[in-house]
């Protein structure tokens, strides 16, 4: 549940055994050449990218003459493998390719040699295709005449497997270390198993992490899905989803991972929908109250102070939920060896956020009487009403306003002062000075947007439990409402879902991930082993951004 640690390799070989090399690279499946600087492309592999691309066009385009007339045909092996030389491989694909273009020239072939070479034919384009897009991936070292030295980087749990498949070619194997990842072109591997692995799109949506950041995949996991429910909760509507997903897991195949992420986010709901007491709109007695304060939200009349204290908490869970990612932001300053910014921007942030919190929250329980802030007796919001501590308006202040103003102080050089230790010259001090006033000013604003933009967690659980009880409702007309409240219950379980994902990824992406997660990481895609019908989207454009597992 981390990111993977990897392996820092280098590969060695004579110019004339680079057929070998290149296909030991290509067949282990855990390979991720190196793009880093100083690296080039060599022109031996670039001809034979070339050639396997000069396959694909001519394949396909064959392809493209022979289906104007009949249907696509299915996607054949094209009959080759790597037979252990890259270039003797790329050979026979050429050979191959002449063959079937002689054959097609010779006339139009029957119904059914026609089937069968095309059959062939989209086999070869696909291999074509994989050899050209995991060849222009290779670089090497420069000014070696007579040798190819390639770097790249393999999982650890994929080494013994790659040692194997390169033999004598591996010349130098080292863990990349934490610390000595900052090169930015070492890729980032995510390892999630189960329930983890259906969020790890949520997690690449902002880019990829860094090697040396933390994985938040696990958090988003847990907070996904708790978020959904939280804003879903309804036993009934919960059900349908988990229904919904097992339907797509054994039926649709292909839908793995949606079917996988209703069942987990139905779960939620359902668990979250008998902690409220709700199936269908319908409410009834919970023993969760016993223990928790459990508002009812709607009963004929909306209940306003359900609506405030539902409003509170989801607000608290916002503050936990940002105060999370500015902490993960320092620990991954601090792990990437950026001590600097650390001790100049998150580490200030952090202290910034939690002051500024504290701050309004005084502001609010004096009245917004700033003239008796530091003399208030009166209970600092929040903290009575959730938490059930009374602590005054005047403490609270004293405590949160010189942290407030060191932090901004911090905030406001610490641009300054990261560049001058760096000797960067990249910018003047002045323009930094500028830029930190600038930030500064906006950050207030932002943390307020994003702490108030976790309101939607109340809202839409308000919502939806109105327009449930209204549906409800409707079943004391009898049964011939019966079809209405089920075509009801479906349209709403729809529109509501998918509203409720859209503002549950909104809060994961946009107000937590943007916090720390810069995106610049580049994802491990190793090169593929070999040419198979479900590796290549046969409607794509050549490129290689298949990912492949290792």
């Amino acid at each position: 549940m981390a990111v993977a640690k990897l392996y820092n390799v280098a590969l060695l070989s004579h110019r004339d055994g680079i057929g070998g090399l290149l296909a030991a690279l290509c067949g282990s499946g855990c390979f991720h050449p190196s793009d880093r600087e100083g690296l080039v492309d060599d022109p031996q592999i670039l001809e034979l990218a070339s050639k396997a691309h000069g396959v694909y066009s001519e394949a396909n385009s064959l392809l493209e003459t022979a289906t104007a007339t009949g249907p696509t045909p299915s996607v054949g092996p094209g009959g080759l493998i790597y037979d252990g030389d890259m270039v003797q491989f790329v050979s026979a694909l050429t050979q191959s390719m002449r063959t079937m273009k002689a054959e097609f020239d010779q006339g139009t072939p029957g119904p059914q040699d026609r089937e069968e070479l095309c059959s062939q034919l989209a086999g070869l384009r696909e291999q074509g295709l994989v050899v050209f897009n995991d060849l222009r991936r290779i670089k090497v070292f420069p000014n070696l005449k007579t040798l190819v030295l390639v770097q790249g980087y393999v999982p650890a749990d994929g080494l013994p497997n790659f040692r194997r498949c390169v033999g004598d070619y591996l010349l130098l194997c080292e863990p990349v270390e934490e610390k000595g990842s900052r090169d930015p072109c070492v890729p980032t591997l995510l390892r999630n198993k189960r329930v983890g692995s259906a969020f790890e799109e949520v997690t690449l949506a902002p880019g990829a992490p860094k090697y040396s950041d933390i994985d938040p995949t696990p958090i988003v996991a847990f907070v996904f899905p708790l978020f959904f429910g939280m804003m879903f909760a309804d036993i009934g509507r919960g059900l349908a989803l988990i229904a919904a997903g097992s339907y797509m897991r054994y039926r649709m195949k292909k839908q793995l991972y949606w079917a996988k992420l209703l069942q987990v986010i139905g779960i939620s709901a359902a668990a979250f929908g008998a902690i409220k007491g709700d199936f269908f709109g319908i409410a009834f007695s919970t023993p969760f109250s016993r223990f928790l304060y459990i508002p009812e939200i709607y009963n004929g009349t909306v209940n306003m102070g359900a609506v405030v204290f539902l409003l509170e908490v989801a607000i608290v869970i916002g503050i936990l939920h940002l105060s999370s990612a500015y902490v993960i932001s320092v620990i991954d300053e601090v792990r990437s060896g950026r001590l600097i910014d650390a001790l100049t921007t998150s580490i200030p942030t952090l202290i910034f956020y939690w002051s500024s919190v504290l701050l309004g929250l005084a502001v609010v329980g004096a009245g917004s009487q700033l003239s008796g802030l530091f003399a208030s007796n009166a209970p600092t919001p929040l903290f009575l009403q959730v938490l059930g501590l009374k602590i005054p308006v005047r403490v609270t202040a004293a405590i949160s306003l010189p942290q407030a103003v060191a932090a901004l102080t911090v905030l406001i050089l610490g641009r300054t002062v990261a560049d001058v230790a760096r000797h960067s010259g990249r910018t003047t001090d002045l323009a930094a000075l500028g830029q930190s006033l600038m930030d500064a000013f906006l950050r207030p604003i932002e943390f307020l947007a994003n702490t108030l933009s976790y309101i939607r967690l109340a809202v839409l659980l308000i919502t939806g439990s109105i327009l449930g009880s209204l549906i409800a409702e409707l079943n004391s007309a009898g049964l011939v409402w019966f079809p209405v409240v089920i075509f009801a219950n479906v349209g709403l379980i729809a529109i509501e879902g998918v509203i409720v994902y859209v503002q549950d990824l909104r809060l994961n992406i946009f107000e937590w991930l943007s916090n720390f997660q810069e995106g610049t990481g580049i994802p491990f895609v190793p090169l593929q082993p070999m040419a198979t019908p479900q590796s290549i989207d046969r409607n794509e454009d050549v490129r290689s951004e298949t990912l492949v597992s290792a």
